[in-house]
């Protein structure tokens, strides 16, 4: 999605949370996830633990566990 080539990785996580929670705009998980690998390539550690949450619990996508462990950042 060219539209948030331009975008930080802070806003990518910002506009990320306002996807998740629904918070000004309309709740769409997938969206957040989008936003928050964008932003989690870029080295964002709270878009990385968010997007792992949504992978474990399947929010937006099929729940993985497995995977979500991966996506965790480690120490």
């Amino acid at each position: 999605m060219e539209k948030y080539d331009n975008m930080t990785p802070d806003e990518l996580y910002s506009l990320g949370q306002e996807y998740e929670w629904g918070l000004g705009r309309e709740q769409d998980f997938q969206i957040a996830l989008h936003l928050y690998h964008l932003a989690s390539d870029q080295n964002h550690i709270e878009a990385t633990k968010s997007l792992s949450l949504m992978v474990e619990e399947g929010r937006g996508c099929n729940p993985d566990p497995a995977l979500a462990s991966t996506l965790w950042p480690k120490d």
